[in-house]
């Protein structure tokens, strides 16, 4: 019975236009407060995030379509910036040889700290995405 209860499912999936896909992904990122691929998939939405791959190329596509979907419906207004816009930030930071710890930057750059969390679960997970793993060892 449960195969043919995830073939349904499957199915139905298939069945949905990239919008609905989307939503569908915005609806589980409202729940878990993450686009982190590893907190969204744990809560058992495979099939979605198969059926989304297979849609778009990368996990940035997905994010990107989402902000942007969600601009669109006027969902979201915490959403400011990218994954690739995050990261840029980061770095500049890092260039600029501001502090990059994390109580230093949501008490600095709040709206980057919130996004960086957003997409990536935590702040050292973006440092780390970043190629700043050697910060990770510097919160108090």
């Amino acid at each position: 019975m449960k195969a043919f209860q995830s073939n349904d499912k499957r199915s139905r999936l298939i069945k949905k236009s990239n919008e609905d896909l989307l939503l569908e992904i915005l609806i589980r990122v409202e729940k878990t407060g993450s686009f982190c691929p590893e907190k969204l998939m744990s809560n058992g939405n495979h099939q979605l995030f198969e059926e989304a791959y297979r849609r778009f190329e990368t996990w940035d596509e997905i994010v990107e379509q989402c902000i942007k979907l969600s601009n669109r419906l006027e969902l979201n207004d915490t959403i400011s910036k990218t994954p690739k816009e995050v990261i840029l930030e980061i770095l500049i930071l890092e260039s600029n040889e501001l502090p990059l710890q994390e109580a230093d930057v949501r008490a600095n750059q709040p709206d980057l700290h919130t996004v960086a969390i957003l997409y990536y679960g935590s702040w050292n997970h973006a440092l780390t995405i970043a190629g700043l793993k050697n910060y990770e060892c510097l919160e108090p």
